[in-house]
C-alpha cells in the first residue's frame, strides 16, 4: 500500500477507472525514461487502485449471485 493513496472508497467507478488508466500511462512514461524510483512508486499506487477495483467487482458478483439465488454462504461451511 502506498502511503499517499487517498481513500479510494469515495471515488466513483468511472473516476477509479480513469485514475488506473492515468497511472498506467505514467508507469509507461517512467519506464521509458529509465526512472526506476518513480516506476516503483507508480506501481505501488497502481496496485492499490487495482485492489479497490477487484474488491468492487467481487462485491458486485456476490450481490448478483444472491439475487440469482446462488448464494452458497448457507450451504458451505468451511472452518
Amino acid at each position: 500500500m502506498h502511503p499517499l493513496t487517498p481513500d479510494l472508497s469515495t471515488l466513483s467507478d468511472e473516476e477509479l477507472a480513469k485514475k488506473v488508466q492515468d497511472l498506467n500511462r505514467r508507469m509507461t512514461q517512467a519506464w521509458s525514461s529509465g526512472n526506476g524510483e518513480l516506476l516503483q512508486q507508480v506501481q505501488m499506487m497502481l496496485e492499490d487502485y487495482n485492489e479497490e477495483l477487484n474488491k468492487r467487482q467481487r462485491k458486485m458478483m456476490e450481490d448478483l449471485a444472491k439475487k440469482a439465488g446462488r448464494d452458497f454462504d448457507d450451504i458451505i461451511d468451511i472452518k
